[in-house]
């Protein structure tokens, strides 16, 4: 077990070295948090900025997303997913722990590698409820108000590739969500 999880964890070190690389090469500058992103439980905790100004005015299409979200009941949806996710985390790091002679040490690595995989579903999961809210705005603002407001976040979100985006970000990034609702109809 021990060899098997060092390898996992080579992997992911290697992985998320050349996403990281990938990343400030794309957005043309050096993250801080970079370095971070490669320690293991470290980069389960470290919250990602994803816009250059601290807030975007309120227009129709956020007031529509937003109202979405709520309609959808996506907000109850993202607690059971996360009470559940927590208890899989917890049991298996116990059984990990207490019943296979693993280490504490080997049971927190095996805990971080199940909870990257968790964090990646989960982000999956929160794009879906995004661009979900999207088309919901979309019918309620139209095709021209939600591209302009799209093309708004744009210019305030701190540029990132998609790959890099899905394993740190619950929002997709603002370039894939116009893509989609341009090939949207109403």
């Amino acid at each position: 077990m021990n060899a098997l999880l060092f390898g996992f964890l080579t992997f992911e070190f290697i992985f998320r070295l050349v996403i990281e690389i990938r990343q400030m090469r794309f957005s043309g500058k050096f993250s801080s948090t970079a370095i971070l992103h490669l320690i293991p439980l470290v980069n389960n905790c470290i919250p990602m900025r994803d816009l250059r100004a601290a807030a975007l005015p309120e227009t129709p299409f956020i007031k529509a997303h937003e109202t979405a979200h709520l309609k959808m009941r996506h907000q109850t949806l993202r607690s059971g997913i996360r009470i559940s996710g927590f208890g899989i985390l917890f049991f298996t790091l116990i059984y990990a722990w207490n019943y296979s002679g693993a280490t504490l040490l080997l049971s927190i690595l095996l805990f971080h590698l199940i909870l990257s995989f968790l964090q990646v579903l989960w982000n999956a999961v929160c794009w879906f409820q995004e661009y979900e809210a999207d088309a919901a705005a979309f019918k309620v603002i139209g095709k021209a108000g939600t591209e302009k407001s799209l093309a708004a976040l744009i210019q305030k979100e701190i540029p990132k590739q998609t790959l890099y985006a899905l394993l740190y970000q619950e929002h997709p990034p603002a370039t894939r969500r116009l893509e989609k609702i341009k090939t949207r109809k109403r």
